[in-house]
Protein backbone atom coordinates (compact mmCIF):
# COMPACT_ATOMS: atom_id res chain seq x y z
CA UNK A 1 0.00 0.00 0.00
CA UNK A 2 1.32 3.70 -1.06
CA UNK A 3 0.92 6.84 0.90
CA UNK A 4 1.14 9.92 -0.88
CA UNK A 5 1.37 12.64 0.74
CA UNK A 6 1.14 16.50 -0.85
CA UNK A 7 1.49 19.85 0.39
CA UNK A 8 -1.48 21.02 -1.77
CA UNK A 9 -3.71 22.30 1.07
CA UNK A 10 -0.56 24.61 2.69
CA UNK A 11 -0.13 26.06 -1.03
CA UNK A 12 -3.35 27.28 -1.16
CA UNK A 13 -3.90 28.09 2.62
CA UNK A 14 -0.70 30.80 1.22
CA UNK A 15 -2.52 31.82 -1.63
CA UNK A 16 -6.07 32.66 -0.77
CA UNK A 17 -4.02 34.37 2.44
CA UNK A 18 -1.95 36.37 0.03
CA UNK A 19 -5.20 37.38 -2.27
CA UNK A 20 -6.49 38.67 1.01
CA UNK A 21 -3.68 40.48 2.01
CA UNK A 22 -4.17 42.23 -1.43
CA UNK A 23 -7.92 43.00 -0.97
CA UNK A 24 -7.79 44.44 2.29
CA UNK A 25 -4.52 47.12 1.19
CA UNK A 26 -6.23 47.86 -1.87
CA UNK A 27 -7.75 50.95 -0.43
CA UNK A 28 -4.42 52.51 0.88
CA UNK A 29 -2.90 51.08 -2.59
CA UNK A 30 -5.27 53.12 -4.76
CA UNK A 31 -5.13 56.00 -2.35
CA UNK A 32 -1.21 56.07 -2.30
CA UNK A 33 -0.81 55.81 -5.84
CA UNK A 34 -3.35 58.45 -6.57
CA UNK A 35 -1.32 60.91 -4.33
CA UNK A 36 1.90 60.12 -6.02
CA UNK A 37 0.32 60.65 -8.86
CA UNK A 38 -1.34 64.28 -8.21
CA UNK A 39 2.21 65.75 -8.07
CA UNK A 40 3.42 63.89 -11.62
CA UNK A 41 0.55 65.21 -12.51
CA UNK A 42 1.26 69.07 -11.10
CA UNK A 43 4.79 68.72 -12.20
CA UNK A 44 3.80 67.81 -16.09
CA UNK A 45 1.10 70.65 -16.45
CA UNK A 46 1.70 73.01 -13.74
CA UNK A 47 5.70 73.24 -13.89
CA UNK A 48 6.59 71.60 -17.55
CA UNK A 49 3.40 72.97 -19.37
CA UNK A 50 3.23 69.57 -21.02
CA UNK A 51 -0.34 67.89 -22.74
CA UNK A 52 -0.54 64.02 -22.28
CA UNK A 53 0.80 63.37 -25.46
CA UNK A 54 3.85 65.09 -24.77
CA UNK A 55 3.74 67.74 -26.71
CA UNK A 56 3.90 71.83 -25.04
CA UNK A 57 0.32 72.76 -24.62
CA UNK A 58 1.18 76.10 -25.92
CA UNK A 59 2.60 79.53 -26.01
CA UNK A 60 0.76 82.36 -24.12
CA UNK A 61 -0.03 85.47 -26.71
CA UNK A 62 1.48 88.55 -26.23
CA UNK A 63 -1.71 90.59 -24.59
CA UNK A 64 -2.38 87.45 -22.01
CA UNK A 65 2.17 87.86 -21.32
CA UNK A 66 1.68 91.30 -20.18
CA UNK A 67 -0.89 90.17 -17.52
CA UNK A 68 1.49 87.61 -16.24
CA UNK A 69 4.79 89.79 -16.46
CA UNK A 70 2.78 93.23 -15.50
CA UNK A 71 4.82 94.90 -17.94
CA UNK A 72 2.40 97.75 -19.18
CA UNK A 73 3.18 101.38 -20.20
CA UNK A 74 2.44 102.83 -16.80
CA UNK A 75 4.10 99.47 -14.68
CA UNK A 76 6.66 101.01 -12.26
CA UNK A 77 10.26 98.86 -12.13
CA UNK A 78 12.89 99.10 -9.75
CA UNK A 79 15.59 101.37 -12.14
CA UNK A 80 18.88 99.57 -10.61
CA UNK A 81 20.90 97.81 -8.34
CA UNK A 82 20.50 94.39 -7.42
CA UNK A 83 17.18 94.20 -8.14
CA UNK A 84 17.28 96.00 -11.05
CA UNK A 85 13.92 95.13 -13.03
CA UNK A 86 12.33 93.75 -10.39
CA UNK A 87 8.21 94.82 -10.79
CA UNK A 88 6.80 97.39 -8.21
CA UNK A 89 3.66 98.30 -9.66
CA UNK A 90 1.90 96.96 -12.23
CA UNK A 91 0.16 99.73 -12.47
CA UNK A 92 -3.72 101.47 -12.78
CA UNK A 93 -6.50 99.81 -15.03
CA UNK A 94 -6.81 102.80 -17.76
CA UNK A 95 -10.80 100.60 -18.56
CA UNK A 96 -13.15 98.09 -17.47
CA UNK A 97 -15.64 95.53 -19.62
CA UNK A 98 -19.42 96.95 -18.82
CA UNK A 99 -22.95 96.15 -20.22
CA UNK A 100 -23.84 97.76 -23.45
CA UNK A 101 -27.16 98.53 -22.65
CA UNK A 102 -29.91 99.97 -24.44
CA UNK A 103 -31.29 102.70 -21.68
CA UNK A 104 -34.55 103.45 -23.65
CA UNK A 105 -35.39 100.26 -23.50
CA UNK A 106 -33.37 98.49 -20.65
CA UNK A 107 -32.38 95.73 -23.27
CA UNK A 108 -28.37 94.97 -24.97
CA UNK A 109 -27.86 97.33 -27.45
CA UNK A 110 -28.21 96.01 -30.80
CA UNK A 111 -26.01 95.88 -33.85
CA UNK A 112 -23.06 96.31 -31.85
CA UNK A 113 -22.36 92.15 -32.47
CA UNK A 114 -21.45 92.09 -28.32
CA UNK A 115 -23.23 93.01 -25.03
CA UNK A 116 -20.17 94.89 -23.62
CA UNK A 117 -18.23 98.00 -24.22
CA UNK A 118 -15.01 99.44 -22.10
CA UNK A 119 -15.58 102.23 -20.21
CA UNK A 120 -12.64 104.52 -19.65
CA UNK A 121 -11.40 105.03 -16.10
CA UNK A 122 -9.07 107.70 -14.49
CA UNK A 123 -7.01 106.66 -11.51
CA UNK A 124 -8.72 103.40 -11.93
CA UNK A 125 -8.17 100.86 -9.49
CA UNK A 126 -4.32 98.67 -8.77
CA UNK A 127 -3.71 95.89 -11.45
CA UNK A 128 -2.51 92.38 -10.04
CA UNK A 129 0.70 92.02 -9.92
CA UNK A 130 1.80 88.51 -10.90
CA UNK A 131 5.32 89.01 -11.74
CA UNK A 132 5.29 85.48 -13.34
CA UNK A 133 8.24 85.42 -15.82
CA UNK A 134 8.42 85.98 -19.40
CA UNK A 135 8.40 81.86 -19.89
CA UNK A 136 5.59 81.92 -22.61
CA UNK A 137 4.66 78.12 -22.15
CA UNK A 138 1.90 77.26 -21.25
CA UNK A 139 1.49 76.06 -17.87
CA UNK A 140 -1.90 76.97 -16.83
CA UNK A 141 -0.65 78.73 -13.80
CA UNK A 142 -1.35 82.76 -13.29
CA UNK A 143 -2.28 82.53 -9.51
CA UNK A 144 -1.56 79.01 -8.47
CA UNK A 145 -5.09 77.99 -7.27
CA UNK A 146 -5.52 75.54 -10.09
CA UNK A 147 -2.41 73.49 -9.24
CA UNK A 148 -3.19 74.25 -5.14
CA UNK A 149 -7.07 72.85 -5.49
CA UNK A 150 -5.69 69.61 -7.37
CA UNK A 151 -6.09 66.47 -5.42
CA UNK A 152 -7.15 63.17 -4.65
CA UNK A 153 -11.07 62.33 -4.81
CA UNK A 154 -12.54 59.14 -3.45
CA UNK A 155 -15.00 58.09 -6.00
CA UNK A 156 -17.24 54.46 -5.55
CA UNK A 157 -14.94 52.62 -7.19
CA UNK A 158 -11.52 54.17 -5.74
CA UNK A 159 -9.76 56.82 -5.90
CA UNK A 160 -9.49 59.45 -8.69
CA UNK A 161 -7.35 62.86 -9.08
CA UNK A 162 -9.87 66.03 -9.77
CA UNK A 163 -10.54 69.42 -7.93
CA UNK A 164 -12.43 70.14 -4.92
CA UNK A 165 -14.05 73.71 -6.06
CA UNK A 166 -16.04 72.89 -9.42
CA UNK A 167 -14.49 76.40 -10.92
CA UNK A 168 -10.90 74.52 -11.26
CA UNK A 169 -12.43 71.25 -12.93
CA UNK A 170 -14.56 73.93 -15.91
CA UNK A 171 -11.16 75.78 -16.34
CA UNK A 172 -9.80 72.44 -16.48
CA UNK A 173 -12.05 71.35 -19.40
CA UNK A 174 -11.67 74.92 -20.94
CA UNK A 175 -8.12 74.80 -21.45
CA UNK A 176 -8.51 71.12 -23.16
CA UNK A 177 -10.82 72.78 -25.65
CA UNK A 178 -8.83 75.80 -25.97
CA UNK A 179 -5.43 74.53 -26.72
CA UNK A 180 -7.38 70.95 -28.21
CA UNK A 181 -5.23 68.88 -26.38
CA UNK A 182 -6.34 66.09 -23.68
CA UNK A 183 -4.15 67.65 -20.75
CA UNK A 184 -5.27 65.57 -17.84
CA UNK A 185 -5.19 62.19 -18.75
CA UNK A 186 -2.17 59.96 -18.16
CA UNK A 187 0.70 59.93 -20.23
CA UNK A 188 2.38 56.43 -21.50
CA UNK A 189 4.83 57.12 -19.15
CA UNK A 190 2.51 57.73 -16.07
CA UNK A 191 0.45 54.52 -16.59
CA UNK A 192 3.46 52.96 -17.07
CA UNK A 193 4.72 53.69 -13.41
CA UNK A 194 1.27 52.99 -11.96
CA UNK A 195 1.10 49.68 -13.62
CA UNK A 196 4.95 48.70 -12.47
CA UNK A 197 3.52 50.00 -9.19
CA UNK A 198 0.26 47.78 -9.16
CA UNK A 199 2.29 44.85 -10.03
CA UNK A 200 5.27 45.32 -7.29
CA UNK A 201 2.03 45.82 -4.79
CA UNK A 202 0.76 42.59 -5.88
CA UNK A 203 4.49 40.77 -6.28
CA UNK A 204 5.24 41.44 -2.69
CA UNK A 205 1.61 40.48 -1.34
CA UNK A 206 1.80 37.22 -3.15
CA UNK A 207 5.44 36.62 -2.11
Amino acid sequence: MFTVQSNIQVVVKQNIDSVNKIISGKDEFLRTVATIMVGKIRERVHVKGQASNGSQIGKYSDAYMRVRTGLYSDSKVVKSGKTAGKLLSAGKKSKRRVYDLDLTGGQYSSGTGSKYKYEKLTGGPERPKYNRGIDRTVILSLTRQMESDLTVVATSTGYGIGYNNPFNYQKSQWAEAKYKKEIWNLTKEEKDFVMETANKFATDALS
